[in-house]
C-alpha cells in the first residue's frame, strides 16, 4: 500500500528478539492501524519509520511519519473514539475515526502504553511501550499451558515476517 503510494517505508529492528507479554493478533491489528494513518496522511515521496528497540525493562515501538502533523490543541483527543482532527477531510481520505481509539484500547489492554509527538506540517510519531517478558529459560518458550492465569504468551516482538505482511 505504501509502496503504490511512493511512500518508503524504512525498518529498525533488533538483532535479536524481545519477548513480550502479548496477543499477536492485537499486536499486528495495532501496527496495522498506525501504518493505515501515517499512510493516508503522508504524501508521495515521504518516508515512514519503524522502529523496535529494548529501552530498559520496556520495549519501545515507534512509528514515525512525514506526514501532515497534528495541532497541538487536538492531541488530547485524538484516541477519542470518532474523533477527526479535521472533519471535512473525512470524504477524502475515509475511516471513521476509531483506528486510534482501538490502538489505544488494545495496547493498554496488552499492558503497554502509548503516547504521540507532532508538529503541524512535519509529522508524527507514535510511540508503544510494553513490559519485557522475563523468562527463567528458553526452555519456558516450548511449553504450552492452558490454565488462564498461566496463559501468558511469550511472543516475540513483531518478528520479521509479521512485520513485513503488515506493512504491505
Amino acid at each position: 500500500v505504501a509502496a503504490k503510494k511512493g511512500i518508503s517505508l524504512q525498518l529498525q529492528l533488533p538483532t535479536g528478539p524481545l519477548l513480550v507479554n502479548t496477543d499477536p493478533g492485537a499486536l499486528t491489528k495495532i501496527i496495522n492501524n498506525l501504518l493505515i494513518n501515517d499512510i493516508k496522511f503522508s504524501a508521495s515521496g515521504s518516508q515512514i519509520t519503524v522502529c523496535v528497540q529494548k529501552v530498559g525493562l520496556v520495549v519501545q515501538i515507534s512509528v514515525a511519519d512525514q506526514g501532515i502533523g497534528i495541532h497541538s490543541e487536538d492531541l488530547p483527543r485524538i484516541f477519542d473514539r470518532f474523533y477527526r482532527v479535521d472533519p471535512s477531510r473525512s470524504r477524502k481520505t475515509g475511516g471513521t475515526g476509531l483506528g486510534l481509539a482501538i490502538v489505544k484500547e488494545l495496547t493498554t489492554e496488552l499492558g503497554g502504553r502509548v503516547e504521540v509527538s507532532s508538529q503541524p506540517n512535519q509529522g508524527s510519531t507514535f510511540t508503544l511501550t510494553f513490559p519485557i517478558c522475563s523468562m527463567p529459560n528458553t526452555q519456558a518458550l516450548k511449553q504450552k499451558t492452558t490454565k488462564k492465569q498461566d496463559s501468558c504468551c511469550h511472543q516475540e516482538i513483531l518478528p520479521r515476517a509479521d512485520l513485513s505482511k503488515a506493512l504491505l
